[in-house]
């Protein structure tokens, strides 16, 4: 099983990946500091750098510098979006269970095809025709590099947005017809925009 933890090497995270990675799971530890991806490497577990609170989405740059959303996957492909609230809400909700631990259970608060969601973000900041294209791999991969995303962690981010465009990502979440959140698409737009207007002063 492939594995995120958030946290970087702290005094759960460390542990909980060291044994994570016994048991034969591929995990991916996210750090805010490039000096800690060495240490994250000797456990046996790759470094993501970045933060969980980063709102950017890396979205924004490029709709200001090129006009468009532009990734490996977009146009007509569905996209399970969750918000922050609906996780914590369903979490608080596991947390009192004592039934069904080997259930798999999707979060989830909206799921749109790309060019909708495009639109609805196009509109909360005044870009009513904003498209969200399919671009080749390659280039989109060199972005990601040259914008200072370490190389490993590049190429699986491509692989999730191949595997978001040829919908294998969805094969099980549509037969299980997951239970929506509350947060709408049209709920976030709101948040985008305010983050957008901030990047654009």
């Amino acid at each position: 099983m492939e594995i995120v933890l958030t946290g970087s090497l702290g005094h759960i995270s460390k542990p909980l990946a060291t044994a994570l990675i016994a048991k034969g799971h591929g995990v991916t530890v996210v750090t805010r500091s490039n000096g800690r991806i060495p240490e994250i490497g000797k456990l046996g577990a790759k470094a993501a750098v970045g933060s969980v609170e980063d709102g950017r989405f890396a979205f924004i740059p490029m709709i200001q510098s090129a006009g468009f959303i532009g990734s490996v996957y977009g146009g007509d492909d569905r996209l399970a979006m969750v918000a922050p609230a609906d996780i914590a809400a369903a979490v608080a909700e596991e947390l009192e269970k004592t039934d069904g631990a080997d259930r798999v259970r999707y979060v989830c608060s909206d799921d749109r095809p790309c060019r909708e969601v495009a639109a609805v973000l196009g509109r909360s900041i005044g870009m009513p025709d904003l498209q969200w294209r399919v671009l080749p791999r390659e280039p989109v991969l060199a972005a990601l590099i040259s914008n200072g995303v370490p190389e490993n962690f590049a190429l699986n981010l491509v692989e999730l947005g191949e595997a978001t465009h040829a919908g294998i990502l969805r094969k099980h979440f549509e037969q299980v017809s997951p239970t929506f959140g509350t947060v709408k698409l049209e709920s976030f737009a709101a948040e985008f925009a305010q983050m957008f207007n901030t990047k654009n002063k």
